[in-house]
């Protein structure tokens, strides 16, 4: 056991999981494709752009780390798989979803390819101008596996989405009619064509055109019910969204609950905790560094290199803590007794033994009274060995800092034991004497004010982790926020309609965390700690940047078909030619998202369920629904005055035929 042995197996688990994600998102690709397209060559056209674009993409990204560039933690490979294939495969879905729709009108393939590149071509450039943006901006975190992740996913992006535009179209134009193999025999290429027998149920299901019907009836329920539709959508998700709001502070630094619980490490650590204070693990080593002249005017003239001097600071602290410690117990004992409650600061702390210079041993009876046995020559010996390993006796500190070691009855790794580790600070400055009582009461505190504590070890590391990554998180939403909401506006040129498609998504994304902290606290609602760190970053991040990859796909065909058939009846019809293939893309990018639980890391799984939850939510709830609602209502006219203020034009409600 230790952080040793848990560093590696998490390393041995990171890989393990690299593997079976990349594996799993590879089979869980080809599988979609060949159900979409149901023809082979053409499933192979995306898969092959997007898997040179992978490998490129990381090769790149190794050179540049080579040269000192940049630096990339292990494990980071996998982020770059999962979201790069996600989106490559749906830009190549987007683009040959319009190249058919051309061949369909009868043009040529050259010119259909050439079309298909000019009316789609600057929607997926921006949608992944949006992810690029949006995931950048995780490139101004203290964080560092913040920075590594944002310029990486954002620079595997730029290189898929160059692969998109040029070897795709290339690709698909080199295999020619062919690439639609079985069905070569006609110019004009069939919806309904496949490589399955005609007479198969699949192909059955395809001339019914049962997707298109969904499509047609979602629209037509928003022609006649925008309001009711738009409401209840809210409602439904609403219960969600308050968990993931109430809770998204709720959140695991455990290491140890975050590897699978057959490990090596956590064994040990089960075994250990079973005979010894669950703190052995991982004692809180606590330096107390003070002013040496201050030590020196109280101290007549000695600092900590004098051994006596040393030893009678050790023992004051020592038992001052002590002291806090079992007064806090008692108060315990005594509420017990009359029950009443005790406020959680003025409960125990946990400590269960010291190690300090003047407990070498511990505070334990056994400890101390086999200290006390030894001969005065080896208690002699004791004495200055321990005043080597508790005070600092060389380099610059010398004299100035004193160490010490506590074990407590909590798991190191645990969040209980984060929030413990400030109290037991604020415990260590007031068991620091406040000097002899024949000073100024003014003086008396000097010594107390002068010393600084300064924690080591795992469960410092974590609470700086939490520190760091919680100032983190208000940074990156802000900043990812801002950027893409620029990007929208450049396309959009609609500033408060593109205010809301933001507004939709961070709903969408406090649903989906909401939803990962039920469905995993119901899983295992005993051992339930919270979600993993690392969810509530990622999750909102590549949601809010990626998911407004459809509302772009969307509202660029929107702003298309509405110079033909107005507004609402723009927003219609664009809703019904973009759900087959935008709810195809989403199901893709969820694949591969949910490839991640395909690892064996507790937060690899939870982070691949929330971003599935929540890219499946942003396809078939957020654009097809709360998106096109909203905007008929706005269109229509039916938020009254305040439209003007949420983007109605003037003329707002003047159509009164829908389509």
């Amino acid at each position: 056991s230790g952080s040793a042995t848990v560093g590696r197996d998490m390393l041995r688990a990171e890989q393990e999981s690299a593997s079976r994600t990349e594996t799993f998102t590879k089979i869980l690709i080809i599988i979609l494709l060949l159900l979409i397209y149901r023809a082979p060559l053409l499933a192979l056209v995306p898969l092959v752009t997007v898997g040179v674009a992978v490998e490129l993409s990381q090769s790149l990204l190794r050179i540049l780390a080579g040269l000192g560039l940049i630096d990339l933690f292990t494990g980071l490979d996998v982020y770059v798989t999962v979201v790069v294939y996600g989106a490559g495969v749906d830009y190549c879905l987007f683009l040959i979803a319009r190249y058919k729709e051309e061949l369909d009108l009868g043009n040529p393939h050259r010119l259909s390819m050439a079309n298909s590149i000019h009316r789609v071509g600057a929607a997926l450039a921006t949608s992944a101008g949006t992810s690029i943006v949006g995931i950048g901006m995780m490139g101004f975190s203290e964080f560092g596996k913040f920075r590594q992740a944002g310029f990486a996913i954002s620079f595997g992006l730029l290189v898929v989405l160059c692969f998109a535009l040029t070897f795709t179209p290339s690709f698909l134009l080199i295999f020619g009619r062919w690439a639609f193999w079985p069905d070569v025999r006609r110019e004009k290429v069939g919806e309904a064509s496949g490589w399955l027998p005609s007479s198969s149920m699949w192909t059955s299901f395809q001339e019914q055109r049962l997707l298109e019907q969904i499509w047609d009836g979602v629209a037509n329920l928003l022609r006649r019910r925008p309001a009711t539709v738009f409401a209840l959508a809210i409602l439904a998700m609403m219960p969600f969204a308050v968990v993931g709001t109430v809770f998204q502070e709720n959140l695991s630094y455990g290491l140890l609950t975050d590897l699978p619980q057959d490990e090596p490490s956590v064994r040990g650590a089960k075994v250990v905790q079973k005979h010894f204070p669950a703190g052995i693990t991982g004692p809180m080593t606590m330096l107390i560094h003070f002013d040496p002249e201050v030590l020196k005017e109280f101290y007549d003239g000695k600092d900590l290199s004098d051994l006596r001097t040393a030893e009678q600071l050790s023992e004051q602290i020592s038992l001052s803590l002590q002291k806090h410690e079992q007064e806090a117990r008692d108060r315990v004992e005594q509420a017990a007794r009359t029950n009443s409650v005790i406020p959680p600061d003025e409960r125990p702390i946990g400590i269960e033994d010291i190690r300090s210079q003047y407990f070498p041993l511990g505070t334990q009876q056994q400890a101390l009274a086999y200290f006390k046995s030894l001969p005065a020559r080896q208690r002699a010996i004791g004495r200055n060995f321990a005043h080597k390993t508790y005070t600092s006796l060389r380099g610059d500190l010398a004299g100035e800092v004193m160490r010490l070691d506590l074990v407590l009855n909590i798991d190191p790794f645990s969040r209980e034991s984060i929030e413990q580790l400030g109290r037991l600070e604020k415990a260590i400055e007031e068991a620091i004497p406040l000097g002899p009582d024949d000073l100024p009461a003014d003086q008396r505190d000097k010594l107390q004010e002068s010393a600084e504590v300064l924690p080591l070890g795992t469960t410092g590391g974590i609470r700086d982790l939490k520190s760091v990554t919680d100032r983190d998180r208000i940074r990156i939403d802000i900043l990812v926020i801002v950027s893409v909401y620029i990007v929208l506006v450049l396309l959009l040129r609609q500033p408060r309609i593109c205010a809301y498609l933001i507004v939709s998504v961070v709903f969408s994304y406090l649903v989906a965390l909401g939803a990962t902290f039920a469905v995993f606290y119901l899983r295992d609602p005993q051992g339930f700690t919270g979600i993993d760190w690392k969810v509530p970053v990622y999750l909102f991040t590549i949601l809010i940047a990626m998911g407004e990859d459809y509302n772009i796909l969307l509202m660029a065909r929107v702003t298309e078909e509405q110079e033909q058939h107005g507004r609402v009846n723009g927003i219609l019809v664009a809703l019904k030619k973009t759900g087959s293939i935008i709810s195809s893309c989403g199901v893709i990018m969820a694949g591969t998202f949910l490839s991640l639980m395909a690892g064996t890391l507790l937060g690899m799984v939870q982070l691949g369920f929330a971003l599935a939850f929540g890219v499946l939510l942003d396809t078939f709830v957020v654009r097809p629904i709360l998106v096109p609602a909203y905007l008929i209502l706005l269109y229509s006219g039916r938020f009254g005055k305040i439209g003007r203020l949420l983007g109605a034009p003037k003329n707002a409600g003047e159509e009164t035929q829908l389509a």
